[in-house]
């Protein structure tokens, strides 16, 4: 046999092989992709709801508060906060099952008076929540005012005049369910060649597709699930096709070895793409901080190996008045200029973490001394003291801080940032008392 027939025999086995190495190679890798995509929108999207669950809890407070002897005024004050949160349409305040309270009610009249113990599905509902005594997350579905909407309805039970407990009603939080599924950001996956489905699985009913890519192949997907007291959330993402292998298998064939750098740089590139993904999760849209994910996710880090640091929680004094006044754009502005302030002030080891609204969290990392956070204190307000100018307009902008050390004064970092939370808030009644 002639050598150059023994070469291409020997090239077509090195290529056959390179082939076979090569498919399973990305096949493993598409896999794991995949599985990076589904863990960090299950986050995202539990993020979400656990913010929601949170204003609930606000919500329950101002009943036991005694809602219906509050002024309008701070009755406002206290919602304000909730429905000023992207997507949230409203809060209701249902006793006895009848929506007698929506707060904004311009736009949401319809709902006054509603019986949800009247409507089957409602009813069902709502007696799962009585049972469970968990936030139930409904829909989305049609909602009486116009629009499809979420509702996290929780019971809420008072202890009546004999000492005994009984139900008051419930309250609920009305999510906008198209802003919600926006803000999730689902159709991104399709950009990097993926292919998703978002379905729900509650209160016994059938499978319910939410969202989903055009052709989505459900049989091909790989899955992730988020529980509900009432059901599962189920959210698939598909690899986008087979064209690659193809190309895959006819590159190796003419191109041997020179194809390896050809799938290395594609791979390159699909992890630095999945990369950006994933670090998007973590960011404040608005103002280029960290988000409520990358405390999160910072919170677990330190449980499993602590270190020390510093956090300092502070809230922007009369940012409402600048809003009110001067409009949203201008407050979006001076959020985003407060930022580049503090970050110029601090190290690149230290994270700034935006809380929501003007709230926002610093953590010092591997700073405890006394000194040095004085020294880092005053520092960081002299020059947030500077004069601000935003559309030719001079803002002179204070921030109330309060903080506290960890592993210091308390055993975890959510301990640490309430302990830093409640300080800035006797900081500021303090500063208030001053005026």
């Amino acid at each position: 046999m002639k050598s150059s027939k023994k070469i291409l025999i020997v090239c077509l086995l090195v290529t056959g092989i390179l082939t076979i190495f090569t498919t399973r190679f990305y096949k493993r890798r598409s896999e794991y992709e995949v599985i990076s995509i589904l863990d960090s929108y299950q986050a995202r999207i539990y993020n979400c709801i656990q913010q929601t669950y949170f204003h609930v809890d606000i919500a329950e407070s101002i009943i036991n508060m005694g809602y219906d002897t509050l002024t309008e005024e701070v009755k406002e004050t206290l919602l304000q906060p909730i429905v000023n949160q992207y997507g949230v349409r409203n809060v209701s305040f249902l006793p006895g099952g009848i929506v007698d309270y929506v707060y904004p009610l311009e736009g949401n009249e319809e709902a006054i008076g509603d019986n949800i113990l009247l409507r089957p599905e409602r009813k069902m509902e709502a007696e799962l929540a009585v049972k469970t005594r968990e936030t139930i997350l409904c829909g989305p579905y049609e909602l009486l005012q116009g629009g499809n909407g979420l509702i996290c309805r929780r019971a809420i039970f008072q202890t009546n005049e004999a000492g005994e407990e009984e139900l008051w009603g419930f309250v609920a939080v009305v999510l906008d369910a198209d802003k919600f599924l926006q803000y999730l950001e689902l159709p991104l996956v399709e950009v990097y060649g993926y292919k998703f489905q978002l379905s729900t699985e509650v209160n016994g009913m059938e499978e319910k597709v939410v969202w989903a890519s055009k052709d989505f192949h459900a049989q091909k997907a790989m899955y992730i699930e988020i529980n509900l007291p009432n059901g599962i959330w189920l959210l698939g993402v598909e690899e986008g096709g087979n064209i690659f292998y193809m190309i895959t298998f006819i590159s190796i064939l003419l191109a041997g070895i020179c194809l390896s750098m050809v799938i290395y740089k594609y791979f390159e590139k699909k992890e630095n793409q999945l990369e950006i993904l994933n670090q998007k999760l973590y960011i404040d849209p608005l103002t280029g901080a960290y988000n409520r994910k990358k405390l999160l996710k910072m919170t677990e880090e330190l449980s499993e190996v602590p270190q020390p640091c510093t956090v300092f929680y502070m809230d922007l004094n009369d940012f409402k008045e600048v809003n009110d006044t001067y409009g949203h754009e201008t407050g979006d502005e001076l959020l985003m200029m407060f930022t580049r302030r503090v970050k110029q002030v601090i190290r690149g080891s230290d994270l700034l973490i935006r809380m929501g609204g003007d709230e926002f969290c610093l953590i010092l990392q591997g700073e405890t001394a006394e000194k040095n956070i004085w020294d880092f204190y005053n520092r960081l307000t002299g020059y947030l003291s500077q004069t601000m100018m935003i559309h030719g307009q001079e803002f002179h902008v204070t921030a109330s801080m309060g903080y506290a050390v960890y592993p210091n004064e308390g055993d975890s970092l959510k301990d640490i940032v309430a302990l830093a939370d409640t300080r800035m808030y006797e900081n500021k009644q303090q500063e208030k008392k001053n005026e």
